[in-house]
C-alpha cells in the first residue's frame, strides 16, 4: 500500500473520518458528516491504492482514513497514510 499501514482496531467515527468502501468493481469514497454517522460521497474510484491515496489526501494531515476489507475477520481497517510527497 505505498506507505500505509493497515492498524487494526475498532473505531468510533469522528466527523471528517474518511472512508474507502468496495462496491460492485469500484472503490467508494465519503466522509463522515458532524452527526458522526452519516457519510457524504466524495467520490469513486476502480483502484484500491488509488482510492486509499486520495482518501488520504482528503483526510490531510489530521485526518483518518478506514477501509471496509472483503475479509469478514478484520471487517473495517484503519489506514496509517504515509507521506504522500
Amino acid at each position: 500500500m505505498d506507505g500505509m499501514t493497515p492498524e487494526r482496531r475498532s473505531p468510533g467515527f469522528r466527523p471528517g473520518d474518511i472512508i474507502v468502501t468496495p462496491v460492485s468493481h469500484y472503490y467508494a469514497i465519503g466522509r463522515i458528516e458532524a452527526d458522526g454517522r452519516t457519510q457524504v460521497s466524495l467520490g469513486s474510484e476502480g483502484d484500491r491504492a488509488t482510492a486509499l491515496t486520495i482518501a488520504c489526501e482528503f483526510a490531510g494531515s489530521v485526518g483518518r482514513v478506514f477501509v471496509w476489507t472483503t475479509n469478514s475477520e478484520q471487517g473495517l481497517v484503519r489506514v496509517v497514510c504515509g507521506d504522500q510527497t
